[in-house]
């Protein structure tokens, strides 16, 4: 990126990096993707009382974007039921948050990498249409659910339950019944920013329905 920070290390891991000021940090966490010897950096606001501890490296913070959105739906409520869907909504950028840019809506979603992320979430509209709603990922890193790693995919891992076998002494072969957990150091952890500030206006996890704007009930 193209501001000055400071870079601290922690021995947990952890990089920590501090910015001249509020605006400059704003415009890094906004920008990217970034990456590191080819290796994603995946930054995120350093909350208050920071937990050191190893970080769960299965929930990153990643930019969504909804495609095409509504102009009615460019609202907190329905951006943050929409980003429900995927994870645990965080922020929206500064041009969603102005409605200055109207081809999508960008919105920094907490997913989970090993469950599953759709590409299109349905939404019942207020005039009881519903709309299908698509969804794009930026920069989705590459992940392994077998071994957790970020150096490859699942369908690429050695570790794969379809790929290990055993010979046996007659000279058939089986499959594995073990797991593998990968032994390879992990990769780098995400950085974050010391200024827990807002892009633009945080967005709440909504758990419950809303009588003007829903997501259609799963049928029977």
């Amino acid at each position: 990126w193209q501001y000055h920070a400071t870079l601290i290390m922690h021995d947990s891991g952890w990089l920590v990096f501090e910015f001249l000021s509020e605006s400059a940090m704003l415009d890094t966490l906004g920008g990217g993707p970034y990456a590191v010897y080819g290796r994603p950096l995946i930054l995120q606001v350093m909350p208050d009382f920071f937990d050191f501890s190893p970080p769960d490296l299965t929930k990153i913070p990643l930019w969504v974007r909804f495609l095409n959105l509504p102009i009615r739906c460019w609202t907190p409520l329905c951006l943050s039921k929409l980003a429900s869907v995927i994870g645990k909504p965080l922020y929206c950028d500064a041009p969603t948050h102005a409605k200055s840019k109207l081809s999508y809506a960008r919105v920094l979603i907490e997913i989970d990498v090993l469950g599953v992320l759709p590409d299109l979430v349905s939404v019942q509209l207020p005039n009881g249409s519903t709309l299908g709603q698509q969804v794009l990922y930026e920069s989705l890193p590459r992940f392994c659910k077998n071994c957790a790693s970020m150096r490859h995919s699942t369908s690429s891992c050695k570790d794969s339950p379809s790929k290990r076998k055993l010979s046996s002494s007659d000279g058939h072969t089986t499959a594995s019944p073990t797991i593998v957990k990968s032994t390879e150091a992990p990769p780098p952890p995400s950085g974050s920013c010391p200024l827990a500030t807002p892009l633009a206006a945080s967005l709440p996890k909504v758990t419950s329905p809303s009588p003007s704007w829903r997501l259609p009930s799963p049928g029977p």
